[in-house]
């Protein structure tokens, strides 16, 4: 509506008013569009109270004359654009019916002469179309086309409006929230502001510990005169909740939906510090015109945020606080969804900007408890009943992000302190990385521009994605033997693991362990490098190994919380305790034990060993 119209009047005694955009024609009140006549938007009321003043003269129904400044002729073929609507998807436009050639679509910032711009076609037939352009509601638009004989048609201007805007306000209105506005700048850079925000954050814990939030208006609260919103509708409502909660800038930070403004590396030989001593106002003149500062370039990839190395401990220390401030008491994630995708992206930039140091393994701990949080039954339970299906892939390609982060120099089948976390995080969001998507968390992808900066490259992500869609049990031990770049192959019942190594019974020994975490009737395992290879059969507790040259079979019994990993973890046979009876030849047959996991392999003896000695010639 460009300009609105109210007209009151009386008739048989009752008052009647109407107020909207038709103006007093019969192409505005009379026509129906199908039939060339306006599209027009007005509210009529009976029996309403006066609103226009008293002045004025009082003409009888009678004695009003129709006029008419331009003849109305109905053609029956008028271009009439119903309505445009934006939303996450994009510009959505109706026109009142399909037409025989394509219709071309306009967009202004206010309508004046000369800022049209043409945005799109809808197709010849088709009524209604989208076009994936960026939230503007309030633009003008309209719509031409050219017809059968020549001329051309041009729809009314409408304005584009946003459910999201002029929706009514509802419960969430007044929800929890964070007491005060932050940006991913400050947070970085600011130590009171990274303080404040810790502080908000086990506030908001508090506020939310009873409820869910940010929640999705419920049916309830707008259910007089409310019509079914579309899912993109409820997806931008709900971005509007989580802006209120925690503001706009980290919003966009949590979803992904917009360039960061990120503290970046000073692109010259001058740093510019928050704190200046000592220095004279002639000297900065001395040195005003000797450089420009250069330009950023300007690329799609994510930016690489930059801590300056005297920032990075305190830095750390605020990414541990900021997990510690969404668990609550009893480990539990206490914090709605966008607040954990928040923290887990800002985590995720730390360490894309080499905040750890080498040694320093200590994200680590941060990192899995992220991931934990995201893949607990509390955060699916909100992510698939309180937020709108929008929110969970993002979720889950977060959880592969971060998953990604974990794996590195770990392995999910190991036993070593970091195995054991990644493999405690990799069980707990296995389903959620399944199901997860690269490109909802491309934002989490950042080149490593930094000094000791850790990254999840897309390829690394995709990999992993694949690994936990994998059925084959076995697929993770696999994945973790050749992470360490070994060979891994299956063949008629035994394990072939090669590569470059130099004593193969620590890695005979690390294979058969893993692996017979599948095998509870026992796994028969060769390890070969070069010239030099070991054999070794596993059923919890025996352990039966052949070590050439030595052409004997020995037993040992490993019993927890003993592993034959960290039994054979040194290599040497010497050292190794826990044997049972005395080595027994080759031509005397297989050891008791070994002669069980045979028959449960249906591997005949005298196959075994040929096959060994086949592959060792």
């Amino acid at each position: 509506m460009r300009h609105g119209k109210f007209v009151e009047w009386q008739a048989d005694g009752r008052r009647y008013a109407l107020t909207g955009s038709p103006n007093l024609t019969r192409a505005a009140l009379c026509t129906t569009t199908r039939d060339g006549g306006n599209c027009e938007l007005a509210v009529l009321a009976a029996d309403t109270a006066p609103l226009l003043p008293d002045q004025g003269r009082i003409t009888s129904l009678a004695s009003l004359t129709g006029r008419t400044i331009r003849p109305f002729e109905s053609t029956g073929h008028t271009l009439v654009l119903l309505g445009a609507k934006t939303d996450s998807e994009g510009l959505h436009v109706s026109l009142a019916r399909p037409q025989p050639l394509p219709v071309v679509i306009s967009t202004s910032p206010d309508g004046s002469p000369g800022s049209w711009t043409r945005t799109g076609t809808i197709p010849a037939g088709a009524s209604a179309c989208f076009f994936p352009l960026p939230e503007v509601p309030g633009a003008a638009v309209r719509a031409t086309c050219t017809r059968p004989d020549g001329t051309t048609a041009e729809s009314a201007v409408v304005f584009v409006y946003s459910p999201v805007h002029c929706a009514r306000g509802h419960s969430a209105d007044s929800g929890p929230r964070l007491r005060y506005d932050y940006t991913a700048q400050a947070l970085f850079a600011d130590e009171r502001a990274a303080r404040r925000f810790e502080t908000d954050l086990l506030r908001l814990r508090e506020l939310t510990a009873a409820a869910s939030a940010p929640r999705v208006s419920p049916a309830g609260d707008a259910a007089a005169g409310s019509v079914t919103s579309s899912g993109a509708d409820r997806w931008d409502t709900y971005l509007a909740d989580c802006r209120r909660m925690i503001g706009a800038p980290l919003t966009d930070l949590a979803f992904g939906t917009s360039q960061l403004d990120l503290p970046q590396a000073p692109s010259s030989r001058w740093i510019v510090s928050a704190v200046t001593v000592g220095v004279r106002e002639e000297d900065d003149e001395e040195h005003e015109d000797e450089t420009e500062e250069a330009d950023l370039p300007t690329t799609s990839e994510p930016l690489t945020l930059y801590v300056a190395p005297g920032q990075r401990a305190r830095c750390r220390a605020w990414a541990q606080r900021w997990v510690g401030a969404l668990t609550g008491p009893d480990g539990s994630a206490a914090a709605p969804v966008p607040v954990w995708l928040l923290v887990a992206n800002l985590y995720v930039q730390l360490l894309a900007a080499g905040v750890w140091d080498e040694q320093d393994q200590s994200w680590r701990d941060g990192l899995s408890r992220l991931l934990e949080a995201l893949g607990s039954e509390d955060m699916r339970g909100e992510a698939d009943h309180d937020a709108p299906p929008e929110t969970r892939p993002r979720l889950d390609a977060v959880a592969a992000v971060v998953m990604t982060l974990l794996a590195q120099d770990a392995t999910i089948t190991g036993g070593g302190e970091h195995d054991v976390l990644a493999a405690r995080a990799w069980h707990t969001s296995k389903a959620l990385i399944a199901r997860a998507e690269p490109a909802e968390a491309e934002d989490l992808m950042i080149p490593p521009d930094q000094a000791l900066a850790r990254v999840a490259p897309w390829s690394e992500v995709d990999r992993l994605i694949t690994l936990a869609q994998e059925d084959d049990p076995y697929a993770e031990v696999v994945e973790g033997l050749t992470a360490v770049g070994w060979s891994v192959t299956c063949e008629d019942g035994i394990w072939e693991i090669t590569g470059s190594f130099g004593n193969p019974l620590p890695v005979v020994a690390k294979a058969a362990e893993r692996l017979g975490r599948h095998h509870t009737d026992g796994v028969l395992v060769r390890a070969r490098s070069k010239n030099r290879w070991a054999f070794m059969a596993w059923a919890d507790p025996y352990l039966v190994l052949l070590n050439p040259p030595a052409r004997v079979w020995r037993t040992y019994q490993v019993r927890l919380p003993a592993t034959p990993e960290s039994r054979f973890s040194g290599g040497d046979l010497s050292a190794a305790p826990g044997r049972v009876g005395s080595p027994t030849p080759l031509q005397k047959g297989p050891p008791e034990a070994l002669r069980k996991m045979l028959a449960e392999a249906g591997l005949p003896y005298p196959e075994l060993v040929g096959r060994l000695f086949t592959l060792d010639t």
